[in-house]
This record gives C-alpha cells, structure tokens and sequence, in this order.
C-alpha cells in the first residue's frame, strides 16, 4: 500500500509517478467541463433566487395591505361607507389621450379608495395622473398578450409605496362599493412587467384584502399558467393565490400542477 500523499497521488492517477502536477491542457479541460456545467445549471438557480424573492416580497404585501386595511375600517368604517371618488375617466386609451373616445372623457364616480391610501407608507403619490407610479408599458399577460397600460388610465389612482412597490387601486361601482380592484408591481419599474411574474392582481371585497382570485380547484389553465388547452393559456389575473398558498412559482415550469396533488414541479 503506498505511503503518503505522493504514494497515493501515484497509486490513484496511473502516469503520475514522474510529476506531481497537470499539464496545462488537462487544467484547460477541468475548466472547460466546471463552465459547461456552470451553464447548465446556473440558470435554474437564478430562477429559483428569483421565484424565492417574488414569494417573500408577495407575502410581506399581502401582509402590510391587510393591516393597512383593516387601520382603514377601524378608523372610517366599514369600504361601504367611505364615499365616492369623482374623476374623468380616461377608459383604456393607452395614449392618455381621450378627445375622440366619445365612451371616455366623462366625469364618473367609484367608491372612494381614499381611507386605504391614507394608511400606506408611500413614496411617491401620482394620484390619477400618469407620473411614474406605475411602469409606462402595456403590461403582458401570463399568455403572451398585451393587457393594459395602467399609468395612462385615470380610474387607477397611482402610489409607489415606501419599499419600491409600485400600486394601482381602482374602487368599484357605486352599486357594489365593497370590491376594490388592485394591481402590483412588486419590483417596481423593472422587467418582465408581467402578470404572474411580478404584476399581481388583488382585490378589497367584504372588507378583506385579498387576492383577485381565491379559486383553489378547477383546470390551472384558467387560474395561473402559460400552458395551452384547448381553450388557450391564461392571461394570469389569478397567480397571487397560487403563490401565496403554495410559495412558489412553479406553474411556470410545469404544465401538470394542480391544487388537490401536485403543487410544486418536483
């Protein structure tokens, strides 16, 4: 049995026993094969990093909104009493420009979404106008279509909270002021700019934050996915329920996920 750790070195790696070094093309080699399998799973690890801090980021939102909330009700009532918002509605010209959209430019009023501002730590308060409160782009669906530019629409009032988190909060019709509806970006301007991503959708009803959707059965197509069926992939308006009960994003790896049994790709 060789002694010492030359004795193994030359027992372990036969050709050895004149030298105890590498040649330069075996270290180019090494380091050739580290890099091709650095390429193929760096990219993975960057995703699930990133998935990692959607989670996180999504959770303390959820979170901070609903204790926001609920200082609201206790100080002003409960959403039916707060009143009307009055403004011109810009529709959803993307343009901000509505001189020829005889359906928009028309004074319109919704339920004040006034109290739950008030209880935000913000930034930067853009109200309704477009003034960098939200990313100027057309945000993407989950499908790969074009939803709307929500800077540019007045019935969004506008914040960018204290942490970066750009929100857009539009209160409903008078005839049903318990529902809110409410979009964030959780990392602010940057890309993707995408639902399901890093756009979510939330929604005040019954005086409850809470996500746009809280379906937990029926085919993911329709919920959270970018897989097609026959009836095509979804736009992506449901994903803040997926990731906060199951702290991933997984749907947009796996085409097969499902509430009842499978809720993570592995």
């Amino acid at each position: 049995m060789p002694q010492g750790f030359c004795g193994v070195f030359k027992y372990l790696i036969p050709g050895q026993s004149a030298r105890l070094g590498f040649t330069l093309a075996e270290v180019l080699i090494t380091i050739g094969i580290i890099g091709v399998v650095a390429a193929m799973t760096m990219p993975s690890l960057v995703a699930h990093y990133r998935d990692k801090q959607t989670v996180v980021a999504l959770k303390k939102f959820y979170s901070s909104m609903s204790q926001a909330l609920n200082a609201a009700i206790a100080k002003n009532g409960e959403t039916e009493s707060w009143g009307a918002d009055n403004f011109v509605n810009s529709g959803d010209s993307d343009t901000g420009d509505t001189s020829t959209d005889d359906a928009n430019n028309k004074d319109v009023e919704r339920a004040s979404i006034s109290p739950f501002i008030k209880e935000l730590k913000l930034l930067k308060d853009c109200g309704r106008k477009a003034d960098g409160c939200f990313t100027d782009v057309k945000i993407k669906n989950l499908n790969g279509t074009y939803d709307r530019n929500i800077e540019r629409q007045t019935r969004y009032y506008k914040v960018i909270l204290s942490d970066g988190t750009m929100l857009a909060l539009s209160g409903g019709e008078l005839a049903a002021t318990s529902n809110f509806e409410i979009w964030v970006d959780i990392n602010g301007s940057k890309s993707p700019n995408t639902l399901g991503k890093d756009v979510f959708m939330f929604a005040i009803r019954n005086n409850k934050f809470e996500p746009y959707s809280t379906v937990s059965t029926g085919d993911m197509v329709e919920i959270c996915s970018p897989f097609q069926n026959k009836d095509g992939a979804s736009r992506g308006y449901n994903c803040a329920n997926w990731v906060l009960h199951n702290e991933n994003l997984d749907y947009l790896y796996c085409a097969d996920l499902n509430w009842q049994t499978k809720t993570k790709c592995k």
